[in-house]
């Protein structure tokens, strides 16, 4: 009598063993080979965003973006915190849009990493996302001191370049959205990813509902673009250093309390 040929039960299950051991080993390297593109993508998106910013600068007396907050440039809601016109037919101009005509593309401005923003937000601001907060506190960042506005808001004058002691270590943007606020704070401590914000803190006391630290989302690296046009990926803790603002402030060479050690 002739045998029908077949896979035993043994045989059946020592595939499917192999076959186990094979994807617990490869679909976490497909994952990193997947947050590493990302990665990659975003660096190259925030590449082209800085070098937008350089020939803003350039058209504009070499001298960054001001900084506006509540009723800035006109007395509707429209013309609210983080808006740079009152223009009735662009209510929602954001720092992307100032940026977008040397750009010419919005969707750079959503990292790939971080989660879409939902309908109505991407529908109002034309991004998928907000992945990057600017470098636009006063004093700290690169803003001057905060002037009132006759509509109850105020603007914070961007610095001049020529004022910016070290562009090629002075941060123009990063990926944003998390809070870090260490052990011995006086906040409690806290590492979770907050909320969007078109801004960036420079130190964690200056953390809160307008503005977050650096967001280490790219496999614990942030992408961080200088005033100087270069960009890279850096550990936020190489540069988020405490309660000071050294890597964020025009004035690198200025001493002040809660400066790290290092070199300047």
């Amino acid at each position: 009598m002739k045998r029908n040929q077949g896979f035993t039960l043994i045989e059946l299950l020592v595939v499917i063993a192999i076959i186990a051991i094979l994807a617990a080993i490869l679909f976490p390297v497909f994952a990193q080979a997947r947050d590493k593109a990302r990665a990659v993508t975003c660096l190259s998106n925030v590449k082209q965003i800085n070098l937008g910013w350089q020939m803003y600068m350039q058209d504009y007396d070499e001298t960054w973006i001001f900084r506006v907050g509540g009723a800035a440039v006109g007395p509707a809601d429209t013309c609210g915190t983080y808006r740079y016109t009152c223009d009735p037919n662009v209510p929602n101009f954001n720092w992307w849009d100032v940026v977008n005509p040397y750009t010419k593309n919005k969707q750079i401005v959503g990292c790939p990493s971080a989660p879409p923003g939902p309908a109505a937000y991407r529908e109002r601001y034309g991004i998928p996302n907000l992945g990057l907060g600017l470098n636009v506190y006063p004093i700290l960042g690169l803003c001057t001191t905060n002037v009132t506005t006759p509509f109850g808001g105020y603007v914070s004058p961007g610095v001049a370049l020529a004022a910016v002691t070290k562009p090629s270590q002075t941060i123009c943007m990063t990926d944003s959205g998390k809070v870090w606020r260490p052990e011995g704070s006086p906040y409690p401590a806290q590492y979770t990813r907050g909320l969007s914000s078109p801004q960036i803190a420079p130190r964690e006391i200056q953390e809160s509902g307008s503005e977050y630290g650096p967001d280490d989302r790219h496999s614990e690296m942030c992408t961080v673009a200088f005033l100087d046009g270069h960009v890279k990926a850096m550990k936020p803790q190489a540069f988020y250093l405490g309660w000071n603002a050294i890597w964020f402030r025009a004035d690198r060479d200025q001493v002040m309390a809660g400066d790290p050690s290092f070199p300047r």
